[in-house]
């Protein structure tokens, strides 16, 4: 599993902890290779869009993946996929 598919995960577990899911979530975690920090933002928009993105503190450069997101149940989210 890449690191940003870990860190949305962690993302998207917070959205599962909630009875209302589409929104903004952001979690700042240690980066693995060079001691500063990640961050990852997910937005999951009521019309079932998604976007992931994830940047290093040491770096400029941002990462961003947008696609489409669906409740498998309640609580449940499916995975984002790229469009």
């Amino acid at each position: 599993m890449s690191r940003l598919a870990a860190v949305a995960a962690t993302a998207l577990a917070a959205a599962c902890a909630t009875t209302d899911i589409p929104g903004t979530y952001e979690a700042i975690r240690p980066a693995a290779n060079d001691g500063g920090e990640r961050h990852v933002r997910v937005t999951l928009r009521t019309d079932g869009t998604a976007a992931v993105s994830s940047a290093l503190s040491q770096r400029p450069d941002r990462s961003l993946v947008e696609g489409t997101w669906g409740e498998a149940g309640p609580g449940v989210l499916t995975r984002v996929f790229r469009q």
